[in-house]
């Protein structure tokens, strides 16, 4: 029982490093938006990367969400700094700098939403439960 339960940390560890790496490289294509409209590329990458952040830590919390983070962080540098980054996949505009902030916050924003809503949920249960009106 007990290599099954190792097996299984190392099978989400790996599944939550390509999922990240997944969605890095889907979103340093998506991040550059359709011709004219930039910002809209920017949200949908942004909404990309937080629903799997926020995926990634509802289904095994810290050990497939750490992963996750770092797999979307190392796609992305990678394809922003690596040798050949004036590629045809990354579009040249002010928004390849600003990307890669929200890619950051956006892989980390909903695990502290989450904790928050939830420690708020547990406070007015405890307050609910002392005070019967």
């Amino acid at each position: 029982m007990r290599l099954y339960t190792h097996a299984m940390g190392i099978v989400r560890v790996a599944l939550g490093t390509l999922a990240g790496a997944a969605t890095g490289l889907l979103c340093t294509v998506v991040y550059s938006g359709p011709l004219g409209l930039p910002v809209v590329g920017l949200v949908l990458a942004f909404v990309i990367v937080a629903s799997g952040a926020w995926a990634m830590w509802e289904w095994c919390g810290v050990r497939t969400w750490v992963p996750y983070v770092l797999g979307v962080f190392a796609v992305t540098i990678v394809f922003f700094y690596a040798p050949p980054s004036d590629d045809l996949l990354i579009g040249t505009s002010p928004y390849a700098e600003l990307w890669i902030v929200l890619s950051a916050l956006a892989a980390v924003l909903p695990v502290f939403v989450l904790n928050s809503m939830r420690r708020r949920r547990a406070r007015t249960s405890r307050i609910s439960r002392r005070d019967p009106r």
